[in-house]
């Protein structure tokens, strides 16, 4: 099983910037049985964040800038 954090970024043009998190205050997590599968849910993902963002963030002021998604592989955690 892969796991992939899906994060996405938004610059405004001030300099500052947010990223996406759900209700949990994390980065979403997409699940699949292969790394190419698991690449190709990131980035779907990873679609449909910005589509929202873009929607929330339309009248900011300052004005969004420059989108940035990163689809990483979750490390697994190992038991002691």
């Amino acid at each position: 099983m892969f796991e992939m954090l899906v994060i996405v970024s938004l610059t405004f043009m001030d300099g500052s910037f947010t990223q996406y998190k759900d209700e949990n205050d994390t980065f979403p997590i997409v699940q699949a049985e292969t790394g190419d599968e698991a690449t190709s849910l990131c980035q779907k993902r990873g679609d449909e964040i910005v589509t929202k963002m873009k929607s929330d963030f339309k009248d900011h002021d300052p004005k969004p800038s420059t989108f940035l998604l990163v689809c990483s592989e979750k490390e697994k955690q190992v038991n002691e």
